[in-house]
């Protein structure tokens, strides 16, 4: 059975190789569809057009490449085509499994088929092939080797009928699906004007920041068969909504009109000078309009661009690396500038993994948003799903040491965060976020970064619980109110308020309360980490639950640091008494 096939398949290359030249054409392949975007084993189509002026009967006909072949026959419509018609070529399987092309073919155009299931054992989608026309008399009529790495859903297409089968006669298709059966849409119009690839050139496209001068070149051809001889109106927007079309909320940045003569096969040029204000992704459209021509196809023209903001302040503010087994990992932006941030490009590494932003969401002044390897941060900690940007690829933070990295858009880092595990000052047990004291400090320093005290354990999407502002001069203080107060269930200043200032930023605290003969009575904290203030509360018991004496006591407050030692003491008196 083995030799057979090499026996058939050295057979049907012999057989193409002693073809004599092809013959004056009659037909001419003008499309193929060898990639489409719906089913492969049915949907695939080759288009053929009649040249002469001469019915032509492709009774017996055959189309093949070097490997296999197959006869055409009728899929219902006869085999006769007319003078300059079309005829599409469906896979055989077509019929009874498919209706892509039913509303799309023209009722002028001749549908057959092939009497395999599909055409030539499938239509190459790798390897670039050539195809050849049969006519029954057994003479090649037309060759044609196709490409076949168009993008899915595109056909090739031929450009001038009339003209020979070269690579730089076709092109991809214009429009999805192609035209099977009606005039290809990269077919020269008698008057067509538009754009064509590199019609538009922009050297510092790549560079773009903000506030600086940039020089467009754009480049409107005419495409047509005749000259054309009116205004160009041309235009560049920003398309907010996405729809490749200009709406009135789109907004205009140039807009011009030029009177011209444009010669078939030359080009007007137009030069424009942009400058962007505010840094971001910006999806750029220029658009030629008000165009007396039958094809808009190729009146438009589509950039993106990503303007850098050197003033742009984003920081890392605050980094959830210890997390339960059902926990998702985070990390959390803020932008201290005066105006938005286009996120759009921004990227969160460390040094294995870089994940890059693709949500065109910005971050306003003063805003915090929260970037997660998963779902569910909005119900843990009861924030907006509009501050929340899941991230699936963000890299995963170790829990004892790691380097995260901001990166611009540009590549280069804007802050980097060298953490460890012991910058948790010992809360790992609780497994608190790592909050970062202010971000004006140095993202790099341990002194910056501390456990958050919040009782939820972070505070994503909120000031962090041991923020400090710069440049303030912090002075302990200590102070209890009211005092005195009689803790006997009255209703009625029954509670003391123990309010600590501490001299840092952020520090270890230990609160003791002594009799009057220094006995301890009661541990309200005991080596716990505090923000720069914090309160507490005394209900006149001692350690056992009972209600102290009425007599003064005194509230002893250390206040440590695990770098520094110890740092300060305060005391206080505080008065328990009877009703007052």
């Amino acid at each position: 059975m083995q030799t057979q096939s090499i026996t058939l398949f050295l057979f049907s290359l012999l057989y193409f190789l002693i073809q004599p030249c092809t013959v004056s054409a009659q037909v001419t392949f003008t499309e193929v569809m060898n990639n489409p975007a719906t089913n492969e084993n049915h949907d695939e189509y080759v288009e053929i057009y009649n040249l002469t002026q001469d019915v032509v009967d492709l009774s017996s006909w055959i189309i093949a490449d070097s490997s296999n072949q197959d006869v055409l026959i009728d899929a219902g419509y006869g085999m006769r085509l007319n003078p300059n018609g079309y005829a599409v070529i469906l896979d055989g399987s077509y019929q009874g499994n498919s209706t892509t092309y039913d509303m799309v073919i023209p009722d002028s155009a001749l549908i057959i088929q092939v009497d395999g299931g599909t055409i030539a054992s499938r239509l190459s989608n790798s390897d670039n092939k050539t195809l050849f026309l049969i006519n029954a008399a057994g003479d090649t009529v037309d060759r044609y080797r196709y490409i076949s790495t168009f993008d899915e859903g595109f056909s090739n297409e031929k450009i001038d009928l009339m003209g020979p089968n070269e690579t730089s006669n076709w092109a991809h298709s214009l429009v999805m699906g192609g035209t099977p059966g009606f005039r290809n849409s990269v077919a020269p119009l008698e008057v067509d004007i538009g754009f064509i690839e590199n019609s538009v050139q922009w050297p510092e496209l790549k560079y773009l920041t903000v506030m600086q001068n940039a020089d467009i070149t754009i480049k409107v051809h005419n495409l047509g068969l005749n000259s054309f001889r009116d205004t160009v109106s041309v235009r560049l927007f920003i398309d907010l909504d996405q729809d490749s079309l200009f709406s009135p909320g789109d907004i205009i940045i140039k807009d011009s009109r030029v009177s011209s003569e444009i010669l078939p096969g030359e080009f007007l040029t137009i030069n424009w000078q942009l400058m962007f204000e505010q840094g971001g992704l910006y999806n750029l459209v220029i658009e030629l309009y008000n165009i007396d021509e039958s094809n808009s196809l190729n009146n438009f023209y589509f950039l993106s661009v990503t303007v850098w903001d050197n003033s742009t302040k984003l920081h890392i503010n605050e980094i959830k690396f210890l997390t339960q087994d059902d926990q998702a990992e985070w990390l959390e932006l803020y932008n201290s500038s005066d105006r938005p941030v286009a996120l759009y490009g921004w990227a969160i590494a460390d040094e294995r993994d870089t994940s890059r932003i693709d949500s065109f969401a910005f971050i306003r002044p003063g805003q915090y948003k929260i970037f997660a390897s998963a779902q569910g941060l909005d119900t843990l900690y009861n924030l907006a799903d509009s501050l929340i940007i899941v991230l699936n690829d963000l890299p995963s933070f170790n829990n004892s040491e790691d380097i995260i990295y901001l990166i611009n858009p540009l590549g280069g880092w804007l802050e980097q965060v060298p953490y460890r595990e012991d910058w948790l000052e010992g809360e790992q047990w609780r497994r608190p976020s790592l909050e970062r004291i202010n971000v004006q400090l140095d993202s790099r320093q341990e002194q910056n970064w501390g456990p958050s005290t919040a009782i939820s354990g972070a505070t994503p999407g909120d000031i962090n619980t041991i923020f400090a502002p710069v440049g303030v001069d912090l002075k302990s203080r200590l102070s209890i109110d009211p005092n005195p107060f009689s803790p006997d269930g009255d209703g009625q200043d029954d509670y003391a308020l123990i309010n600590i200032e501490l001299p840092t930023n952020s520090a270890r605290i230990k609160v003791e309360i002594y009799d009057i003969l220094g006995r301890k009575v009661r541990t309200l904290r005991d080596n716990s980490f505090s923000g720069a203030q914090t309160t507490l509360v005394w209900n006149g018991e001692n350690n056992s639950g009972r209600r102290v004496r009425m007599g003064i006591y005194i509230v002893f407050v250390q206040i440590l640091n695990d770098r520094k030692g110890l740092i300060k003491e305060l005391k206080k008196t505080v008065v328990v008494a009877g009703q007052l």
